[in-house]
């Protein structure tokens, strides 16, 4: 397993099914992002945004995201096995393509045996699990955990980015499909756009 420090480039443009699953990583449980669809999609510019919150304690820490306007924000009822408590959920008008933002629960340290424990659940969930890579990136809301691996049977790509806030976290998943080069492009742009905003 190879881990890495370097700037968000989503890479290896790929994913095509995406199904819920329960990863539990160090102290807290992340809910993995994937739904029985298929995604593959083309990237667009002109950016627009979207906005929720959660709440820690006496203050509310806001995530936002800038997305082109080939993407849209729905409803995590519309995205089959969504956790309940998404707070963004962005999709391809296409339905080519699925990005889910929920809290990540206790922040973790942003490390290889973090990466290890990951890839660890990911292999016994999946037969067709193929780790790809781990990365410290730097995002515009701080530094992130960016993990990337294949369902090789499926033909997908997943990234998995664990962003921490304070003492807390927010967990992004994403698929896209294998075959479709632009996916790099376009989600990285999304991840690179992340920002925190507080309110008491």
């Amino acid at each position: 397993m190879t881990f890495e420090t370097e700037n968000p480039q989503s890479d290896h443009a790929r994913g095509v099914l995406i199904s819920f699953k329960f990863l539990k990583i160090a102290s807290f449980v992340v809910i993995l992002v994937a739904a029985g669809m298929a995604v593959w999609y083309v990237a667009n510019q002109s950016p627009s945004g979207s906005t929720s919150k959660k709440p820690t304690s006496a203050v509310v820490k806001t995530i936002h995201l800038t997305y082109s306007s080939a993407w849209t924000a729905v409803s995590a009822k519309t995205v089959r096995g969504a956790p309940s408590d998404s707070i963004i959920v962005l999709q391809r008008k296409d339905k080519s393509g699925v990005l889910v933002v929920f809290p990540g629960g206790k922040a973790v340290a942003l490390d290889t045996a973090t990466s290890r424990k990951i890839s660890l659940e990911l292999a016994r969930q999946y037969a067709d699990y193929e780790f790809l890579r781990a990365a410290v990136v730097h995002l515009k809301a701080g530094k992130a955990l960016f993990f990337t691996y294949l369902r090789k049977q499926q033909g997908d790509l997943h990234t998995i980015t664990i962003l921490p806030v304070g003492k807390e976290s927010f967990i992004i998943e994403t698929a896209s499909p294998l075959s479709n080069t632009e996916v790099r492009s376009e989600i990285g742009t999304i991840l690179s756009s992340a920002t925190i905003s507080s309110t008491s």
